[in-house]
């Protein structure tokens, strides 16, 4: 039977829900004006249904709510009461604490960052002694739910990160990392488009070879658009306070080298969505400015950033690939580098980081992959250019 044409848009809500394109399907469904009672009650609740699936549980009740008051020449509020308590009772119940624990080794073969080879005295200085060493690595990811509420929530958070270095020429370089966090958001619609608001903030405390070496105060706006089934846009702004624990003595010869900072941070990430996130494409871009105490680390830069996701045919197989390029361009010239001409060279890097990552899911909510980083900054004054290669094996496992 051909549908009236004020009800087209509910039927094309409707195709696109039966498809899983739940944001596209939102969309048809919110455009849908029709005078049969029984075509709007429907498409209130596949409306509820689809806020529900993108986990807007609030505004799914609230419509499911609206859909039963319509009368009908066949009431329909028995289904929908049933899915309007669904969606009730998995808010209340919804598992609140979550958390991952990550075992694993790794192998890089430069720990310690030496330079590359170059002509630079100064630099080849630094190359002496042992960079190679496999390690073992221990991740901790817990999060707690402490507030829901409509279409809010809030999220107290625990990181740890701990690396040991085989070679014990090279412990004082294994790195522990503690970071607490908490962050809240907001989540809702914007016509038919989902969205998430969110502001976090983070503290962690960087021990190397089981010294402080660095602690970081970090909070973050954020904001996540999708645009439809296939589009998803997240815009970030993000300040942070960098402090360093071991400049002293350095910075008492050399104040151009003092780290102690302040970054801003603005950007956008685009992401490319198929076949229900099984496969993603993004691209972004970003800006940062660091404002250090020493002029030596003042600079300005732009990042790009790429990546891919693909899911394989067989046993969800995933592969990884994300790749970023940042470009600083310092302020002032170099009042310590190069040793022999001290304040000529005003320095200039560009960090490539690469990042592959072949993932398999097992039973019982463990993870096994295998993944691969490459960091290479090229820079122009010698003693700043390093490349590191770091083979992973890690399991994890997600509760």
């Amino acid at each position: 039977e051909q549908p009236s044409l004020d009800a087209v848009g509910f039927y094309e809500g409707f195709l696109r829900y039966r498809k899983k394109s739940y944001p596209d399907a939102l969309a048809a469904f919110s455009k849908t004006q029709t005078t049969d009672p029984n075509i709007r009650q429907l498409n209130g609740f596949y409306k509820g249904l689809t806020l529900g699936v993108l986990g807007l549980s609030d505004q799914a009740v609230a419509e499911l709510d609206e859909a039963s008051k319509i009368e009908t020449a066949e009431p329909f509020s028995g289904p929908i009461q049933r899915v309007r308590d669904t969606f009730t009772t998995a808010r209340t119940t919804e598992r609140r604490f979550r958390g991952e624990i990550g075992l694993g080794g790794y192998y890089s073969d430069n720990v310690a960052l030496h330079p590359n080879p170059s002509n630079d005295p100064s630099a080849e200085n630094l190359r002496r002694g042992s960079t190679t060493s496999p390690g073992l690595l221990t991740a901790v990811h817990g999060e707690y739910s402490w507030l829901r509420s409509g279409p809010v929530e809030a999220i107290a958070s625990y990181n740890f990160l701990q690396t040991v270095n085989v070679n014990d020429g090279l412990s004082r370089f294994n790195i522990q990392d503690h970071q607490v966090g908490l962050a809240g958001y907001y989540r809702g619609t914007v016509g038919a488009m989902p969205y998430q608001g969110g502001l976090s903030y983070a503290y962690d405390y960087l021990l190397l070879g089981q010294a402080g070496f660095m602690s970081r105060h970090t909070p973050t706006l954020s904001g996540t658009l999708i645009e439809s089934a296939n589009h998803m846009t997240t815009g970030v702004f993000r300040f942070q306070d960098k402090t360093f624990y071991r400049d002293a003595d350095v910075t008492t010869r050399f104040p151009g080298d003092q780290r102690d900072a302040l970054n801003w941070m603005g950007g956008f990430t685009h992401a490319f969505r198929f076949q229900e996130d099984r496969h993603l494409l993004s691209v972004g871009y970003q800006y940062d400015v660091e404002d250090a105490q020493g002029n030596n680390f003042s600079y300005s830069g732009n990042r790009l950033l790429l990546g891919g996701l693909y899911t394989l045919p067989w046993g969800q197989t995933r592969l990884r690939y994300d790749y970023q390029v940042h470009w600083r361009g310092y302020r002032s010239p170099n009042t310590t580098f190069p040793i022999s001409s001290p304040g000529t060279t005003v320095r200039d890097d560009t960090e490539q980081i690469h990042f592959a990552r072949i993932e398999k899911p097992l039973p019982n909510n463990f993870t096994v992959s295998l993944q691969y980083q490459r960091i290479q900054n090229d820079s122009n004054l010698a003693v700043y250019a390093f490349t590191q290669n770091i083979f992973y094996l890690i399991t994890t496992w997600v509760y």
